[in-house]
C-alpha cells in the first residue's frame, strides 16, 4: 500500500510511453484503487508499506517469502 502522493509522484516520474504517466490514466487508476485493495485483502493478501524506500520494501517481501 502507498499513498497516493508517494504513487502520483513515481507514476508522473515515468516515460511518455509507460503506463501511469499520464494523469488521466493516475486518475483512472485511483477510481479503483480502494475496491481493488480491499479485494487483494479478503484473497490473502498481504499489505506492504510501499511509501518506504524501495530497498527497505524488497527486504521485507523476502522476509515474507523467506518464512512462508
Amino acid at each position: 500500500m502507498v499513498d497516493r502522493k508517494t504513487l502520483r509522484k513515481r507514476l508522473s516520474n515515468r516515460g511518455p510511453d509507460e503506463f501511469g504517466g499520464e494523469v488521466e490514466i493516475q486518475n483512472w487508476m485511483f477510481s479503483w484503487e480502494g475496491w481493488w485493495e480491499e479485494k487483494m485483502k479478503k484473497k490473502g493478501a498481504v499489505p506492504i508499506d510501499a511509501a518506504r524506500p524501495v530497498d527497505d520494501i524488497v527486504k521485507e517481501i523476502i522476509s515474507i517469502i523467506r518464512v512462508n
